[in-house]
């Protein structure tokens, strides 16, 4: 899967990313032209980092832009891992440059102090495969049972470390598996409807040679019951496809 900057970039595009979706699930945080903020997970694992990825303008004066967007984001991420990987388009010391480079520029001393608490690292990710699950589409049918807000409070109460706007992902993607079951438990709602309707019909028929039977009465209200919900599901299923 990719995504890119280019809706934030006057022209062009300064940063495209790619990944491999059987193994990680990267979520945008925000952008602008010269960073990407994004969460990432690795699925195999389960352990999750913050990410940035930058690429920096070549003049100091609008580079402060991205200074100013990784203090903001410093706010956001708290005590979770933060990794920042791309081209600062800028140097730390003269010893870096060719050319005969005197003193210390303005880029140099705001390169240094932006990151004269951070050192470079190498960070490797053991290489397990893991099955895919295929991407998560939710089923709005689901939204339309008794149980939906049960389903959903069940995973909202659940405590989450973090800063605020990840607990709320968190808890996103932690009710992913309980609707994954709900819509599979649910069968092949075009045979199910089928079925019903074919049962209500032969009720249907046992009642009209016995109208004032009262099993075939409960049996033709709860068939019929059964039958417009599941039809309405089936719509709200077949709407989405």
């Amino acid at each position: 899967m990719w995504m890119s900057s280019s809706e934030y970039c006057l022209k062009g595009c300064r940063i495209m990313v790619g990944w491999d979706t059987n193994r990680y699930d990267v979520m945008e945080m925000f952008m602008i032209d010269q960073v990407m903020h994004c969460l990432v997970k690795q699925l195999s694992s389960g352990e999750h980092f913050f990410c940035s990825i930058i690429y920096a303008e070549d003049d100091h004066v609008p580079r402060r832009k991205l200074w100013h967007s990784l203090e903001v984001f410093r706010q956001l991420v708290g005590d979770v891992s933060w990794i920042m990987l791309g081209d600062f388009n800028a140097i730390l010391s003269t010893t870096e440059c060719e050319g005969g480079m005197v003193g210390n520029s303005p880029a140099i001393m705001e390169f240094q102090d932006w990151t004269s608490d951070h050192s470079p690292i190498l960070v490797k990710f053991e290489d397990v495969q893991v099955q895919s699950k295929g991407s998560f589409k939710f089923q709005n049918f689901l939204a339309f049972r008794n149980n939906f807000l049960d389903i959903v409070k069940l995973k909202w109460v659940e405590k989450v470390a973090g800063v605020r706007m990840f607990q709320i992902v968190q808890k996103m993607r932690n009710m992913k598996p309980m609707f994954r079951k709900a819509a599979r438990d649910s069968g092949n709602l075009c045979d199910i409807v089928q079925g019903l309707a074919k049962s209500l019909k032969q009720i249907q028929f046992e009642l009209d040679a016995a109208p004032f039977n009262e099993h075939w009465k409960l049996q033709e209200a709860k068939c019929l019951q059964d039958y417009r919900e599941t039809a309405l599901e089936e719509e709200q299923w077949l709407k989405q496809q």
